[in-house]
């Protein structure tokens, strides 16, 4: 177990092409967050509307479902109320 624990703790240069690759990947990534993130902030933008019904449907998946059945049951309870079955003859 120690010379395992040994391998990951070996000290290897990096090469100048790996630093530049390295802080390029952090700055892509930090840039993408606060672009998210300021487009978040913003709340008459389209796409902010696209974001936060997703997020939504992330929080509740359920939602749009039970938005569905309640369409469907007030559909059915608007039906005609008809007390004979049909006649099939």
């Amino acid at each position: 177990m120690l010379a395992g624990s040994a391998f990951i703790f070996q000290h290897k240069e990096l090469s100048t092409a790996a630093w530049v690759v390295l802080i390029l990947l952090i700055l892509f990534i930090l840039i993408l967050n606060f672009s998210l993130i300021s487009v978040l902030r913003k709340k008459d933008n389209p796409s902010t509307r696209v974001l936060n019904r997703f997020v939504m449907s992330i929080k509740q998946p359920e939602r749009r479902d039970e938005k569905m059945r309640q369409e469907l049951n007030e559909r059915v309870e608007r039906l005609p109320k008809n007390t004979s079955p049909p006649n099939d003859k």
